[in-house]
């Protein structure tokens, strides 16, 4: 998968560049008890009264909070026409009211303001609630949903990593310069002296770069933030708001830690306008950008790109209070997301959500799954990659629970074969080839064709529950070509009229034609609970090919050399040879080095009096002289010709460590190696953090070479070490 793998080395290098990962708290995160590695439930897009769309008294911020974390249900009002009955409390919610003029104070009161200070407000009733005992190891943020110029919504997540706080001078900068509907009278005096001239909403509005823009802002100021595309399909068909595959090859290519997913199987389930979500292309409550089989997201996955499919409830009321509208269900009632979380905080959230270990459900379809990949020893799960040896099998098992019930309720009384039972049909295993990053002419291709349902699982496949209540299925497929699998499933026969035809979801059948306003909820509700489906992140299988070296075989350094040869670091001595136990030369690893930061520029007067601009070796060296990564052994030369030494390895990738700010910070000792005498004073440093970071090793009696020649076996182990060090 060596078009994969760059891409996820050069996006790390990329983002390394511009800053190192600082660790970000929730509100109140100190206040959480410690622990590691669970499940957790919960979304990223739903709306308070501060919301100007959603005006509906009952939609004041504890409310929301109370349905999402089920807490003082009996205080809801009865026009909430809530239905909590089964299922889960959320652990975690991100809030996101629009960016735009607020209306309202938290608790509904007219209060107009900008976003930025509506959110101070918010975080301040959050406080306050909670300092009163409520949402105990609850993880709340306040984020807010972005009318992205030139296209559509996007629920955003601004993160300051240097500090704990949310940062509202921050939100109040982006409002400023990328908020086209909040209006100049709601910013203090001082933003254009503090931030820069504002456009004008017609020039903003309408203007797609500009949304590339603050994605590249938000990298360089605040990467650790997230801005996921909500409803990306909305638009289709319309002269202005479409949201293209081309688009969010563009987002994700900025800035592939904070573009990362979208919002696949869209909220405001209860919605009639345009259909389900306010949506003409949904099929079974799914973007058709998912729900097609090698559609858009198969084509992305197809890249190899790490971008993930979620859920939400984009609530803004169920039914408003004058039983004319209805727009989605209560957050943890009807859609929810399950993400592995590893701590307690809001940034644990988001990077568990960003490893793409995760999978999302309509009325609790399921309600546990674990979706592995294993093969030639190893193991991945959803979101990770996996490297099979060509010829060898890779394994697939599923492991999932079904609640028996869900929250399905009437709006009102009617005749209806709509139940809250709940039970699985069938589980479809989807495959796709994965062939590696395209080019940008080729930004616009929104298919995969390779895409297939390669499996369809049915009850007779999983049996009976063992004892903790799982089923499990296990399925055996030939390790071929780097592909990936994913997993979608429904409680639906794979031919129901108006639902699914040959196991494929259908268009969704559209109400919002029904004049009776009761009969049109009811109709809304019970299709959304008669269909139900859920869709899970995929895991990538790197198939490593043989190579035909003859003095290879089974060498030590098989695995590594099989790695830098696949992924075009390393080339072969001779088509038949790669003379794993011959010296590298300086010149040699500047170009391995070179390949693997993806051959970026450098300066063309290097300065060494030994390295000619015909030399194969002069656009590597040019590079690492310009960047401190080489400065050569004195006297303008570089000795490209010469053995590298264990010292002068050390050094370069410590040097190169250091451009992409890499934790450089050790405290090893080398006084445990019997010669570390030998090692220069200019290398200590470096010697120390390569023992440290496991790039180097000693020889097993006790040394540790300093001064000896590297072989190309090892500099292959190393170079295999190191990238997986960046990708990390």
């Amino acid at each position: 998968m060596k078009n994969r793998f760059k891409s996820l080395i050069c996006g790390s290098i990329a983002v390394l560049l511009l800053s190192q990962t600082v660790a970000i708290h929730s509100v109140k995160a100190d206040a959480y008890a410690p622990s590691t590695g669970k499940w957790m439930t919960g979304e990223y897009h739903t709306h308070t009264v501060q919301s100007s769309d959603a005006s509906e008294p009952f939609m004041k911020l504890e409310n929301v909070l109370n349905a999402a974390f089920r807490e003082d249900l009996d205080q809801l009002p009865a026009e909430t026409i809530t239905s909590f009955t089964y299922g889960k409390p959320f652990n975690f919610l991100m809030l996101s009211d629009h960016l735009r003029n607020s209306p309202r104070d938290p608790d509904g009161n007219k209060k107009p303001t900008a976003r930025w200070e509506a959110i101070r407000d918010q975080q301040a009733k959050l406080e306050q609630l909670q300092a009163s005992g409520k949402y105990a190891n609850k993880i709340i943020y306040p984020g807010f949903e972005w009318d992205m110029m030139g296209l559509d919504h996007g629920s955003v997540a601004i993160v300051d990593s240097n500090d704990d706080a949310v940062p509202v001078e921050a939100i109040r900068q982006f409002e400023w310069l990328y908020s086209y509907d909040t209006s100049n009278d709601q910013f203090h005096s001082n933003e254009e002296k503090l931030f820069g001239p504002r456009l004008a909403k017609d020039e903003l509005k309408l203007n797609k770069d500009k949304t590339f823009e603050a994605i590249a802002w938000l990298k360089n100021n605040y990467p650790e933030s997230i801005v996921l595309p909500n409803h990306p399909s909305r638009h289709n068909g319309s002269e202005s708001g479409v949201v293209t595959i081309e688009d969010l090859r563009k987002m994700n290519d900025i800035a592939p830690d904070i573009v990362f997913g979208m919002e696949g199987m869209p909220g405001g389930q209860m919605a009639s306008s345009g259909n389900r979500a306010e949506m003409t292309d949904i099929y079974g409550g799914a973007d058709v950008m998912i729900a097609q089989v090698g559609g858009m997201w198969d084509a992305l996955l197809g890249e190899g790109r790490q971008f993930w499919n979620f859920t939400n409830s984009d609530h803004h009321f169920k039914v408003s209070s004058n039983r004319k509208y209805s727009s989605g269900y209560w957050p943890s009632e009807y859609s929810r997301n399950y993400t592995w979380v590893d701590g307690n905080s809001f940034n644990d959230v988001v990077d568990g959500m960003r490893s793409g270990k995760s999978f999302s459900v309509y009325g609790d379809l399921i309600d546990a799954l674990d979706f592995k990949a294993s093969g030639s020893g190893e193991q991945a799960e959803m979101g990770e990659q996996l490297q099979v040896a060509e010829g060898e099998n890779t394994t697939v098992s599923i492991r999932f629970k079904s609640p028996k019930n869900n929250n399905y309720a009437p709006i009102s009384e009617h005749a209806t074969a709509v139940t809250n039972d709940v039970k699985v049909d069938h589980i479809d295993l989807i495959s796709g080839e994965v062939t590696g990053k395209l080019d940008k002419s080729e930004y616009g291709d929104t298919t995969n064709e390779t895409t297939k349902v390669i499996k369809r699982f049915t009850e007779a496949d999983w049996g009976k529950p063992d004892a903790d209540g799982y089923y499990s299925i296990t399925f055996t497929v030939p390790a071929d070509k780097d592909r990936y699998y994913r997993l979608r499933g429904t409680n639906l026969d794979v031919n129901v009229e108006g639902y699914t035809k040959n196991g494929e979801p259908l268009q969704d059948q559209s109400f919002d034609h029904i004049e009776d306003n009761e009969k049109r909820f009811n109709m809304i509700n019970d299709r959304n609970y008669a269909g139900l489906w859920f869709y899970s992140n995929p895991i990538f299988v790197d198939v490593t090919e043989q190579n035909d070296f003859t003095d290879v075989g089974n060498h030590w350094a098989a695995s590594a050399i099989d790695f830098v040869v696949k992924n075009e670091l390393f080339t072969g001595t001779s088509s038949t040879t790669f003379s794993p136990n011959s010296t590298m030369t300086r010149g040699m690893f500047a170009t391995v080095l070179h390949r693997l930061a993806d051959k970026p520029t450098g300066d063309d007067s290097i300065g060494f009096n030994d390295v000619a601009t015909d030399d194969y070796y002069y656009d590597a060296v040019a590079w690492a002289s310009s960047n401190r990564i080489v400065q050569g052994i004195g006297g303008n030369t570089f000795a490209p010709k010469q053995s590298i030494t264990r010292e002068q390895l050390a050094l370069i990738c410590f040097n190169f460590a250091k451009t992409l700010n890499l934790d450089i910070s050790t405290n090893q000792s080398l006084s445990s190696f019997t010669d570390h005498h030998r090692v220069s004073p200019w290398a200590i440093d470096a010697m120390q953090w390569a023992i440290d970071s496991k790039l180097l090793i000693g020889n097993g009696n006790g040394r540790i070479n300093p001064t000896e020649s590297v072989t190309r076996a090892e500099v292959a182990t190393i170079v295999e070490r190191l990238s997986h060090n960046i990708a990390q």
